[in-house]
C-alpha cells in the first residue's frame, strides 16, 4: 500500500518543477515554495524522500531560521564563532530533516544513495544562497554517517530552541555549550530466530497493553530468580496497519518495540513479538517481474570494458564485462571466454543481493564465484536460473544478448517470432537494435521489410531510435519502391524535425527514387516544425526532384509551409545554383515566391532568378507581379535598376516606369530613372 503521506501536501506550499536545476530546494517563509528537477527519473520512494525533506524544512520554519542566522552572522562578521556556529546550525538543520524523512519510513540506504547521486550531478551545487538546498558536498559525509547509523537518535531539539541558542551565542560573542536531556536507552540485543519461542527479557516483568484491539499483544517474561518490584503499564506505539497477526505457524523474532512510559519509573526493556522475515523469493519473482517507468540506466565503455547500471523501482542490476565471451542460447551460462576477460553480474532487489563473477578457467572452461548476500554458494541450477532471468531482462532492455537470441528466435518462429519477442521488449533502444538486426542480417524481402517498418513505427516512441532504424533499413538491397514509400510514411511518426530530416535525407541517397516515393517524402516533410530542417531537406531534394512534373506540386506545397523568408529564399536560391532554369519554371517560382515573401529576401530572390533564367527566357509579367510585393523603396529600386541593366523589352520598361511611381523615396526613384536614361533612348512612347 502507498505510504499515508503520499499525495498530501500543505495547502500553502507550492510545488514547482523546472529543467534548470538539479538540486531540490525550498525558500519562502509566508508562502513556502519547493522546487524539484523536472528531468529526474527518481522512483516513487526517492521522489517521496525529496519532498519529505523539503517539506520538513517548511514544517520546522527553517527559512526564517536561515534568514535570522544570515543577518546575525553579517552583524558579527568579524567573529569566527559566528561563522562556525552558522555552519554547525546548517548541519543540524539538515540532519533534523533527514531524521524526519527516516522516521516516515524511507529506507536509509535508499535515501543515502539518493543524496550522493544528487551532489554528484554536474552543476548541482549551484543554488541561491537564500534557498535551503537538499544536499551539499561540504556536509554530505557527516550526514551519510548519521543516516546509515542504526543507533542514531532522531529526536533533535526544535527549531525555536536552536535559533534562541544561536542568537544568544552570537550576541554574547562566546560559545555557549548546551546539553539536551534525553531518556536513558538500554541496549537490546536481537534474539535468534527460533520458531515458536519468546525471548525472556533480563528486566522486571512488565504488563503491556495494545494500543487498539486490532494490534497484537506484546509481552515480556522475567526469570524466576529475579525479585523486582512491579513496573507501571505502558502503551505500545506500533502502527496497527503494519502489525501482523500472530500465528502458531509463523516463526517469531524478538525485536525492540517503541514504547511510551506512563510514570517516572525507569522503563524496562520490551521485547516485541513480530513475524520473522520470510525467506527470499525465487530469483524469477523479484526484480525480473517488476515493470515501472522509474528507470535509470547508465552505461560506460573503455576499449574492451563495459559497465551498465540499471535501477528501476528499488531494484539495481549491475553488469560489468571485459573481453570476448559467448553466452549460451538459454542465457543461463557463459559458454566460452577469452583469456583475461570476465563477466560480473550483480542484482540487489532491496532484500537479497546476488552476484556472480565468471572468469576463464582451465581447458577452455569457465569458473564461477557466486555469492548470495556475501556468502559463497555453489553454482547450481538455482544460480543458473537467476542468471538466465536477469540476463533475459537485461536483453529486453538493452539488447545485451541479441547476437545469441536473434538466430534462435528466427529458427524457432521466423520473422513473426522475432516480432513477437520485440513486443516484450521494455525499451526503445532494445527494440531498435532487434529491428535493425532483423532487417540487415536476416536478408528480408521487400514485403518483410515493409512489415518490419510498419511494426517499428507502431512500437518505437523515441525519435532518435526510430530515425536510426530507418537510416539502417534504407541501405538494404531489397529496399524497392514499396519499402521506400513505407519508410517515407513512417517518418511522419517522428516528432523531432531534426530526426525526421535525417531519416528522409538518408533515403535521398538512393538513386532512382520514384515520383510516388518523392511525393510521400514531401508529404511527410510538411509536418516539420523547424524551418531550418525543412529548408535543408528541400535543398537536398531540389537538385533532382523539385520541378519534376509529378513532384512539383508536392514540393511547392511543402515549401509554402516555411514561415521564415530567409529559409524560403535559401531553398529557391539553391535551385538556381543547379544551372539555368527555364522561363516556365521561373514563372512558377516567381508566382509562388510573390505570394509568400516580401522585403529584402524577396528582392534577393528576384535578382538571383533573373541571373539564372535561360538566355532565351523572358520573365516579364510574373517578375513584375512579384516585384510589386517589395515595399521598401530602396529594395524595389535596387531590383528595378538590376533588371534595366539587362536591357529587357521596351514593354517591360514601360511597366516598370508605371510601377516606379510607388517608390516612396525621391532619391531612389531618381536613380532608377537615370539608369533607364543611360540604357534607352528616351523617345516616342518611352
Amino acid at each position: 500500500p502507498a505510504p499515508p503521506w503520499r499525495g498530501r501536501l500543505p495547502a500553502r506550499v507550492r510545488i514547482l518543477a523546472t529543467e534548470d536545476t538539479r538540486m531540490p530546494m525550498t525558500w519562502g517563509v509566508i508562502h513556502p515554495t519547493v522546487l524539484v528537477p523536472a528531468w529526474s527519473d527518481w522512483s516513487d520512494d526517492e521522489r517521496d524522500a525529496a519532498l519529505l525533506h523539503e517539506l520538513a524544512h517548511v514544517q520546522r520554519g527553517d527559512a526564517l531560521a536561515l534568514t535570522l542566522m544570515t543577518v546575525t552572522r553579517a552583524l558579527h562578521w568579524f567573529n569566527p564563532i559566528a561563522w562556525w556556529l552558522t555552519s554547525a546550525e546548517r548541519l543540524a538543520r539538515e540532519e533534523a530533516c533527514d531524521d524526519l524523512v527516516l522516521e516516515a519510513g524511507v529506507r536509509p540506504s535508499l535515501y543515502a544513495g539518493q543524496l550522493l547521486a544528487i551532489v554528484s550531478l554536474p552543476g548541482a551545487e549551484r543554488s541561491p544562497a537564500a534557498a535551503l538546498a537538499m544536499a551539499r558536498s561540504s556536509s554530505l559525509a557527516h550526514r551519510l554517517c548519521s543516516i546509515l547509523q542504526p543507533t542514531q537518535r532522531r529526536d533533535l531539539p526544535g527549531v525555536g530552541t536552536r535559533i534562541a541558542l544561536a542568537l544568544a551565542a552570537l550576541t554574547l560573542s562566546a560559545c555557549v555549550g548546551t546539553l539536551t536531556p534525553v531518556a536513558r536507552v538500554t541496549p537490546i540485543t536481537v534474539v535468534a530466530d527460533v520458531p515458536g519461542t519468546l525471548a525472556p527479557a533480563p528486566r522486571p516483568a512488565t504488563t503491556v497493553r495494545a494500543a487498539s484491539p486490532a494490534e497484537p499483544v506484546v509481552r515480556t517474561e522475567t526469570p524466576d530468580a529475579l525479585d523486582t518490584p512491579e513496573v507501571p503499564s505502558v502503551d505500545v506505539a506500533t502502527p496497527s496497519a503494519e502489525a501482523p497477526e500472530a500465528s502458531a505457524d509463523v516463526p517469531m523474532l524478538a525485536v525492540p518495540a517503541m514504547v511510551t512510559v506512563s510514570s517516572d519509573a525507569p522503563p524496562a526493556p520490551l521485547v516485541a513479538v513480530l513475524p520473522a522475515r520470510p525467506a527470499a523469493p525465487p530469483p524469477q519473482a523479484r526484480c525480473q517481474g517488476r515493470r515501472g517507468s522509474n528507470t535509470h540506466i547508465s552505461s560506460s565503455s573503455d576499449d574492451d570494458r563495459r559497465k551498465v547500471v540499471w535501477k528501476q523501482d528499488g531494484c539495481e542490476v549491475e553488469l560489468q564485462t571485459r573481453g570476448q565471451y559467448t553466452l549460451s542460447p538459454a542465457l543461463d551460462e557463459v559458454s566460452a571466454m577469452a583469456p583475461g576477460g570476465y563477466v560480473q553480474l550483480r542484482e540487489d532487489d532491496g532484500k537479497v543481493e546476488r552476484e556472480v563473477r565468471i572468469t576463464p578457467g582451465t581447458n577452455g572452461a569457465v569458473q564461477h564465484d557466486y555469492r548470495v548476500d556475501g556468502d559463497r554458494r555453489p553454482w547450481d541450477a538455482e544460480g543458473r536460473a537467476w542468471f538466465s532471468a536477469v540476463a533475459l531482462r537485461l536483453d529486453r532492455r538493452l539488447a545485451w544478448a541479441v547476437d545469441v537470441r536473434l538466430p534462435a528466435l528466427l529458427q524457432a518462429g521466423g520473422v513473426e517470432g522475432v516480432l513477437a519477442e520485440i513486443d516484450r521488449m521494455e525499451g526503445d533502444h532494445a527494440r531498435r537494435i532487434y529491428f535493425t538486426r532483423l532487417a540487415t542480417r536476416a536478408r528480408l524481402n521487400s514485403a518483410q521489410l515493409v512489415r518490419v517498418i510498419e511494426s517499428a513505427g507502431a512500437k518505437i516512441e523515441s525519435d532518435y531510435e526510430m530515425a536510426e532504424l530507418l537510416i539502417a533499413v534504407g541501405k538494404e538491397p531489397a529496399f524497392d519502391d514499396p519499402a521506400q514509400r513505407s519508410l517515407a510514411k513512417a517518418t511522419r511518426r517522428i516528432s523531432s524535425s531534426h530526426e525526421r530530416r535525417r531519416a528522409l535525407s538518408a533515403l535521398l541517397r538512393r538513386d532512382g527514387l520514384g515520383e510516388a516515393t518523392v511525393g510521400e517524402m514531401l508529404e511527410a516533410s510538411r509536418g516539420m516544425e523547424s524551418d531550418y530542417e525543412l529548408a535543408e531537406l528541400l535543398i537536398a531534394i531540389s537538385s533532382r526532384y523539385a520541378m519534376a512534373p509529378g513532384t512539383q506540386k508536392y514540393y511547392l506545397d511543402a515549401l509554402g509551409t516555411i514561415e521564415s523568408d530567409y529559409e524560403y529564399r535559401r531553398v529557391f536560391t539553391a535551385m538556381t545554383r543547379g544551372g539555368p532554369i527555364t522561363a516556365a519554371n521561373a514563372s512558377v517560382i516567381l508566382d509562388h515566391a510573390g505570394a509568400h515573401m516580401s522585403g529584402y529576401e524577396l528582392a534577393e530572390l528576384l535578382i538571383a532568378i533573373d541571373k539564372s533564367v535561360a538566355a532565351d527566357g523572358a520573365l516579364g509579367t510574373p517578375f513584375l507581379r512579384a516585384l510589386r510585393r517589395v515595399e521598401s523603396s530602396y529594395e524595389k529600386s535596387r531590383v528595378m535598376r538590376h533588371l534595366v541593366r539587362q536591357a529587357p523589352d521596351t514593354a517591360v520598361v514601360l511597366q516598370m516606369l508605371a510601377d516606379s511611381r510607388t517608390i516612396g523615396s525621391s532619391h531612389e526613384r531618381l536613380q532608377f530613372l537615370l539608369d533607364v536614361s543611360r540604357t534607352y533612348r528616351i523617345e516616342g512612347t518611352l
